[in-house]
């Protein structure tokens, strides 16, 4: 492995490595390492809560969004900027917010506690 700084090289021809951040690693990581092993993705259960927040759905890409869950309802957390880490700590679960999303109810994608 290569030190800080310093591209490693490949493993059996493969080069590993998680895109983005938090977010991205819980979105993509995770269900590629559970279908590797072939076990059901933890996070996707198919929940879905009314999203109430001050995000607007963006026009073309998907939006997650740490919320904190109560009953039926997915609340924003102050500071959900995507590179703001203080929100996705405290953090029940992910919204999913799809573009063009108006209003109702998002998808929860839940979060290693």
């Amino acid at each position: 492995m290569g030190a800080f700084g310093e591209q490693s090289e490949p493993v059996d021809g493969r080069l590993h490595g998680v895109p983005g951040g938090l977010a991205a690693a819980l979105t993509l990581l995770v269900p590629v390492l559970s279908g590797r092993a072939d076990r059901c993705d933890p996070a996707h259960t198919g929940r879905r809560a009314r999203f109430v927040g001050t995000t607007s759905p963006h026009a073309s890409d998907t939006r997650l969004v740490p919320v904190r869950v109560s009953r039926d309802l997915a609340v924003e957390l102050p500071g959900s900027g995507p590179a703001d880490l203080r929100a996705a700590a405290t953090a029940d679960a992910l919204a999913v917010v799809p573009p063009g999303r108006a209003s109702g109810r998002v998808e929860l994608v839940g979060l290693p506690v």
